[in-house]
């Protein structure tokens, strides 16, 4: 995590933060390519907040400066309004395979979906930055022509670039702002698509930004044209959806899975063997052991039982007799009576 400062925070539309950091003075400036993404976070009312991503919006520069642009909605995005000049902010990365490659990306369309304009600003600054001669498309879909975050910013490059044109898509509403650019009114369609690539597909890359209901749309119609999936790059703006896709391998969410796969297993692990090694050895026989002993103390029971009975049972006889005989001289032997019980047990008296 690395520690960076705000320079600037403002609105750039009624919905649309454009947030400006710089790195501390001990802190090691990101080193990204265009399209990627940071990791943010920040502290409100003493708290740390969750992390939340963004693409980062401005062209790698040797000054470390990062900019990212946040559409104000949910209580993350609200609190980062509140950010002021020099709170400090953390941030991770750059993270994502959503980039713009010069050497094999000669002729681009760009697809974006009102914020997913966002990693497409830092593509085509750099191209711009660097004289590039790579072909950029930009076909930009927008609710309303008050709502187009970077309008001014996209229109400036297109009069300095002959590499980079504008296809304004606006879902609603007048379209008078925009009245010296090239605008269709409604949503994008292959029709929309097909008249902006001249009918040829095969020779270019197309990468798509937006929500996931609008991306989704964009790579069904370019599927249905025949694109193959290594020419569609996409990056979905939403939750709990995958960010990149096409030619990027989803090797991080792999590994994500095998992790928590043999967490778990080795937490299961440790419990049995703690339970086997707290456990006494004696108790694991305790079942089979206590039996026999309960069986044959039974038995021994019933045989003393028996020896008993019977030695009761003779013993009265020979006492009476005693009694009715004049008492034996100290030198005379009495004779033993014996008897033998039902078990086998033969005993004398």
């Amino acid at each position: 995590m690395n520690k960076y400062f705000v320079i600037e925070n403002r609105l750039i539309t009624s919905s649309t933060l454009l947030l400006t950091l710089k790195p501390g003075p001990t802190t090691q400036p990101l080193t990204f390519q265009p399209g990627q993404y940071a990791v943010i976070s920040f502290k409100k009312n003493g708290r740390p907040t969750p992390s939340r991503s963004f693409s980062i919006v401005n062209a790698p520069s040797s000054h470390g400066i990062i900019q990212c642009s946040i559409r104000k909605k949910g209580r993350f995005t609200n609190a980062a309004a509140s950010l002021m000049a020099g709170d400090e902010v953390t941030v991770a990365g750059p993270f994502g395979g959503f980039i713009f490659d010069e050497k094999r990306d000669k002729k681009m369309v760009l697809i974006a979906g009102g914020i997913g304009i966002t990693p497409f600003m830092s593509m085509i600054q750099y191209a711009t930055n660097n004289k590039l001669t790579n072909d950029i498309t930009l076909i930009y879909s927008c609710n309303n022509q008050n709502d187009i975050p970077f309008v001014q910013t996209l229109i400036d490059i297109e009069k300095l670039s002959q590499h980079f044109r504008i296809i304004f898509a606006i879902s609603g509403g007048p379209i008078n702002k925009l009245s010296n650019q090239k605008v269709i009114t409604g949503r994008i369609t292959p029709d929309v698509i097909q008249q902006s690539v001249g009918g040829l597909y095969n020779d270019k890359t197309f990468f798509i930004c937006g929500p996931t209901s609008f991306m989704n749309a964009m790579t069904g119609i370019l599927y249905e044209k025949g694109v193959s999936e290594d020419k569609v790059m996409t990056e979905a703006f939403g939750k709990g959806v995958g960010r990149k896709k096409g030619n990027v391998l989803f090797w991080s969410r792999k590994v994500y899975i095998l992790g928590a796969i043999g967490v778990v297993l080795t937490i299961a692990t440790v419990m049995i063997s703690d339970l086997f090694a707290n456990l006494p050895v004696s108790s694991l026989f305790n079942s089979s052991n206590q039996n026999d002993t309960d069986t044959t103390n039974r038995r021994q029971d019933e045989l003393d039982g028996l020896i008993n009975n019977s030695s009761s049972n003779q013993s009265t006889p020979a006492s009476s007799t005693q009694t009715t005989t004049s008492a034996p001289s100290s030198t005379t032997k009495s004779t033993p009576v014996c008897t033998t019980s039902q078990s086998g047990i033969t005993t004398c008296v």
